[in-house]
């Protein structure tokens, strides 16, 4: 078995902290990092299949995170060339584009990244991995590149940070978000498994520590790392609870049927283009209303198991500028 790690290189204890189907999860005291072994993610036509974000986001249920709420606060290099490496439905570039940044986006899920051109109008969206999009476009560079919930699936961390340095300009700034291992889940995993943050969906697991020697180690300067705040009402908790109850799957089936394409007739067009906005509104008020009213009635079972927030956001430079 190979006991080296996957971020800092050095060995590691080979006695396993979890075990989880075929899969053993261990700790690098080293750099903190924990990690999954065997170290294999999911294909990309595997999250294709099971991913619902673009029916979610027709029913006005995506919506910008606490991570992409913070990298807008500070706005790094503003109007700057912008990349973001699993874009998904485009949400976030979108937003990026309306506040002057010129953006290109890269999925290697073709069916989400088809969505972001369609729906949101986005024209450099590529339905690649990064090192595909390095091989096609070898000149690109990029003043910022984001990549938000998306580290935690690299099953080769030091190929992908080297891939990003060939990628971004000098005085570049790149910004993460990733799972907070320190958040409840943890403490709780026993009786409340997530199992979206597990092998092969989620390769590693990450605190601010882990976070930053991985930067650090490749010559980055850190310039912000923090944790999300608790908060009255949490969207991701609203979430998890509404996954356990089962209403997030309903939500998601009457999503997918809600953005089939009518019949080529004037009337069903109609009728259908009715019953999508019927849905878009009933989407406001699931996200608007019942999701908060959850987060509130769930409040004092939340305040018991939490321990941070449930995402860590970085920002780092290969640079000597400041952020702004």
């Amino acid at each position: 078995m190979n006991t080296q790690c996957p971020l800092c290189r050095e060995k590691y204890n080979a006695n396993p902290i979890g075990i989880y189907k075929e899969y053993k999860l261990y700790h690098c005291e080293n750099c903190d990092i924990v990690f999954w072994m065997p170290m294999v993610g999911l294909p990309a036509e595997k999250y294709d299949k099971e991913n619902v974000a673009s029916a979610l986001s027709y029913l006005n249920l995506r919506t910008i995170p606490w991570s992409q709420q913070r990298f807008f606060e500070k706005s790094p290099n503003k109007g700057g060339h912008l990349l973001e490496i699993g874009c998904s439905t485009g949400e976030f570039l979108k937003t990026a584009q309306e506040a002057g940044y010129s953006v290109t986006g890269i999925d290697s899920a073709p069916e989400t990244a088809g969505f972001a051109q369609s729906h949101f109008g986005l024209t450099n969206i590529f339905p690649l991995t990064i090192q595909e999009f390095i091989a096609q476009k070898p000149k690109e560079k990029f003043d910022v590149i984001v990549f938000f919930q998306v580290l935690e699936h690299i099953d080769n961390l030091p190929d992908f940070i080297d891939s990003i340095k060939k990628l971004l300009l000098p005085g570049g700034f790149i910004a993460v978000s990733v799972p907070n291992r320190d958040r409840w889940r943890i403490r709780s995993e026993r009786f409340f498994t997530e199992n979206w943050d597990l092998p092969p969906c989620h390769l590693t697991r990450w605190n601010i520590k882990a976070l930053e020697n991985l930067f650090k180690k490749s010559g980055f300067s850190v310039i912000s790392a923090e944790a999300e705040p608790l908060r009255l009402y949490d969207h991701g908790w609203s979430n998890f609870v509404s996954q356990k109850l089962g209403i997030n799957r309903l939500a998601e089936v009457f999503a997918r049927k809600t953005v089939g394409k009518p019949q080529n007739t004037s009337v069903t067009t109609r009728k259908f283009n009715i019953r999508q906005t019927m849905a878009g509104y009933l989407g406001i008020i699931y996200k608007k209303g019942f999701f908060p009213l959850l987060g509130i009635i769930t409040l004092p079972f939340r305040l018991v198991l939490r321990r941070q927030g449930t995402t860590l956001y970085l920002l780092v430079t290969n640079g000597n500028q400041k952020e702004g």
